[in-house]
């Protein structure tokens, strides 16, 4: 993006161009060469790290990228170097490219030349890692003649001030533009709006002394699942929609902490349904909740194997009146299966034999060996598994500099810092 001008005056866009274009082509690699009249008081380096990540510059996965930097007003320029291009050029390579190609250029006005030999530099330390960093600088004679106007001429031509606009939040977005919102989301809204909708009768449930256990179990066995199920669905693919939309962050980190008190909403409303008085079913009187020692009388040997293992758990509700008990299961700690032979939720795996590995060309084999805990059945079960898939690697989108400065393009990069910055 040349948003101060000489490049394009001088013709030393076309040739950034083809070099940049050239690289793509060979090696994946994505550079970026962008000049500004002003970022106004900002450090050029903090604005060198924001714009190549608020850009991605790069492949993502790859990390790719690098971007040259010009900051007139401060006379300033910065190269910022991805993750995947530190180890061809470290900072003190960049630093050395600025020192000897870039900056006596830019001192004598010759701008256009200064980055032209600048990025060629880059180039070949990417092409040529193995070079010695002497090698690296020494660059073949440029033919190319580029007549630039003088910075003070283009200064005075331009008082724009650059600054990165912050990604807008999921929330300000979609406010901006409800209709929008609620046609291209409609799917997740409506799972969103179930889950409320639950939400507020398990609400209404839980703090009225209804009693009634059967308006109780609606919720136990149906309504909390609905809201489970359907706040995962609409905050999972919005958040996934949301990062591809704004290729940031900070949308999903905006509607998760949302879709977690939800779903501790829901969690406080089963503890207090399954806490809340029952009236009883025979003489409409309350009830009390037995404790666990007490409830053991009313359950079978069977029960109480299942209470012991935890793989579920049972409250007894008494009657003093007419001494009516109401018998409720709830989900354990720990999942078994049905015993074959009791039926009891009992029968665990205990050991698991491995026969044959598993590899790329034929499947595995395995005994696997359960054994209930309350009747002592045993069984010796022999599965097969799925043979291995192959690695797999696949390349991501191309792009290229533009003189347009469309940040669109760009695949998916970061940078951490590394390159190096200098003045003239």
């Amino acid at each position: 993006m040349d948003g101060i001008g000489y490049l394009i005056d001088s013709g030393a866009e076309a040739r950034l161009n083809a070099l940049i274009g050239n690289l793509e082509q060979e090696t994946g690699a994505e550079i970026a060469v962008v000049t500004l009249s002003s970022i106004g008081e900002e450090s050029p380096k903090d604005f060198a790290v924001r714009l190549f990540n608020y850009w991605q510059i790069g492949k993502k996965g790859k990390e790719n990228g690098i971007l040259v930097l010009h900051i007139a007003d401060q006379r300033r320029v910065e190269i910022e170097i991805g993750y995947g291009n530190e180890g061809a050029i470290p900072d003190i390579i960049a630093k050395r490219i600025l020192e000897t190609h870039v900056i006596p250029n830019f001192k004598e006005g010759r701008f256009s030349l200064g980055l032209v030999l600048g990025v060629h530099s880059l180039i070949r330390c990417l092409k040529m890692p193995n070079l010695s960093l002497e090698k690296k600088l020494i660059l073949p004679k440029m033919e190319e003649q580029f007549n630039d106007n003088s910075m003070e001429y283009y200064l005075s031509q331009s008082d724009r001030l650059v600054t990165l606009k912050p990604v807008p939040g999921i929330f300000e977005r979609h406010l901006s533009s409800p209709f929008q919102s609620a046609k291209e989301y409609a799917t997740y809204w409506y799972a969103l709006g179930s889950s409320l909708l639950f939400l507020f009768i398990g609400s209404i449930l839980a703090v009225l002394p209804i009693g009634k256990f059967a308006f109780y179990q609606s919720y136990l066995h149906i309504g909390r699942w609905i809201v489970w199920l359907a706040t995962i669905f609409a905050v999972g693919f919005i958040s996934y929609s949301e990062y591809y939309e704004s290729e940031s962050f900070w949308s999903i980190l905006q509607i998760l902490p949302f879709g977690f008190l939800l779903l501790k909403a829901n969690g406080w409303i089963l503890k207090r349904l399954r806490e809340n008085p029952r009236s009883c079913g025979r003489c409409g009187n309350r009830m009390i909740k037995l404790n666990e020692k007490e409830d053991n009388a009313y359950l079978d040997a069977g029960e109480i194997t299942e209470e012991k293992i935890k793989s579920l758990d049972y409250d007894i509700w008494y009657c003093k009146n007419c001494q009516h008990t109401q018998k409720e299961k709830y989900s354990g700690e720990s999942p078994a299966s049905g015993c074959p032979r009791c039926s009891y939720k009992t029968f665990r795996e205990v050991s698991r034999t491995v026969i044959s590995v598993a590899t790329e060309s034929h499947g595995g084999e395995e005994i696997v060996n359960s054994n209930c805990a309350h009747c002592k059945h045993q069984s010796s079960v022999r599965i097969y598994t799925t043979k291995l898939s192959p690695p797999s690697s696949s390349g991501s989108g191309s792009s290229s500099w533009s003189s347009s400065g469309s940040s669109g393009s760009w695949g998916g990069g970061s940078s951490g810092g590394g390159g190096a910055g200098s003045s003239y």
